[in-house]
């Protein structure tokens, strides 16, 4: 069976992978010149090892993933990582029950609450009960106000913007479930696994077609038995990303932070994550690489903006946490996707999209299919692997 695939991202190359594997011949349709979707790379003259333009990370349970690779040969090493928060009192750590009890800001009844909640939530299957009501309305009946307006609040907030208050709790429970202390990376990056999956469908006779944009899936219809699009559905709203990424000579965060959230409201940005505090510097020439993010509507002005544009921004909030920044820097790029993090409502277990469509031989793969997870290569891959055995069921 001749299969076309829109999009080589992980979930097209997966969906190729198993696939090929099946003996269909399968052919990649890519609108840009390499393979990874968000999690693509870049590398620069002095790096042994490209870096992903938007952050990325593996949990200890993304066995999809986990298992992909190592069907491709590529090792996912695991590391342990420090989380913390910038408050209006400074930078406290928070990613353990201990920190939690140090943490300056609540009081030992708000800690008592939320350390019940955050377990109950690591604990629990039973995310549909949940997704009725929003993250604003559990948090504040599960922890109380206090919890809310130093914590999730601004981290809500800061994320989803005019869409904080819309926010299902299924959402929340998805964020705390999955977390683990060590976090994952693949060995040579997530390029290198995006390329091996693409050799790995090439030897089986297969193509991966770069510079292929296509409008819609019924132009290949005539030309393929069935056809998978990878690409956003946009039943739901989303929001895109944009990442300022620094290269430095010294580390930007204190104590060896890997990721740090903002919990001050009206921050320009929304998470500092210093890639090179979790993966080794000598990867990158020796070089510090700290990530900017910020999630905002496709509309956004920040689209428009050049990366010295986007640095301007962000330089006021940026010397809050080290002043003097600059003079180490060495340079930095930005990177933008408009399709980054859907929006889902209330109850959108009942709404997600079928995997097949109703157009005769066309089924749709896109990340608003693996809800109550909302983003990630894990479930990305997973996606795949079940729109591959979907379509190798179809007579």
């Amino acid at each position: 069976m001749k299969v076309a695939i829109i999009g080589a991202g992980f979930t097209g190359l997966s969906a190729g992978y198993y696939l090929a594997k099946k003996g269909h011949r399968v052919s990649i349709f890519e609108k840009e010149k390499f393979p990874g979707g968000l999690a693509a790379g870049y590398k620069k003259q002095n790096w042994t090892w490209p870096l992903e333009q938007h952050y990325h990370h593996l949990f200890e349970s993304d066995s999809e993933i986990i298992k992909f690779a190592n069907e491709l040969g590529i090792k996912i090493n695991f590391y342990k990582s420090k989380t913390s928060i910038l408050t209006q009192n400074g930078i406290f750590p928070l990613d353990s029950l201990i920190s939690l009890l140090k943490f300056p800001c609540l009081g030992l009844n708000a800690k008592i609450r939320m350390g019940l909640t955050l377990g109950y939530l690591k604990l629990t299957p039973f995310w549909r009960l949940l997704e009725k009501e929003t993250a604003k309305s559990f948090i504040l009946k599960a922890m109380g106000p206090t919890p809310w307006k130093f914590i999730w609040e601004p981290l809500l907030e800061g994320k989803f913007g005019e869409y904080a208050d819309k926010i299902p709790a299924s959402w929340f429970w998805a964020r705390i479930k999955k977390r683990s202390v060590c976090l994952g990376h693949p060995e040579g990056g997530f390029e290198t696994l995006a390329k091996r999956a693409v050799s790995a469908v090439e030897k089986t006779g297969g193509k991966v077609l770069y510079r292929q944009s296509v409008s819609s899936p019924r132009k290949l219809s005539d030309q393929f038995d069935r056809v998978i699009s990878t690409v956003p559905v946009r039943k739901v709203p989303y929001l895109g990303s944009v990442d300022l990424v620094l290269r430095l000579k010294k580390p930007f965060l204190p104590d060896n932070i890997y990721w740090l959230n903002i919990g001050i409201q009206g921050f320009s940005f929304l998470s500092v994550v210093e890639h090179t505090n979790l993966i080794s510097k000598q990867n990158y020439g020796n070089e510090h690489l700290v990530y900017i993010g910020k999630y905002l509507p496709s509309n956004h002005r920040y689209f428009s903006l050049t990366k010295e544009e986007i640095l301007r921004r962000h330089h006021p909030d940026l010397t809050k946490i080290n002043p003097d920044y600059k003079s180490s820097l060495l340079g930095f790029d930005v990177f933008k996707s408009l399709y980054a993090q859907p929006v889902f409502p209330l109850n959108y277990s009942w709404q997600i999209p079928p995997l097949k469509t109703e157009a005769e031989n066309i089924y749709s793969a896109a990340m608003e299919q693996i809800y109550p997870w909302d983003r990630g290569t894990n479930y990305a891959v997973a996606l795949g692997k079940k729109a591959a055995e979907l379509v190798s069921r179809q007579k």
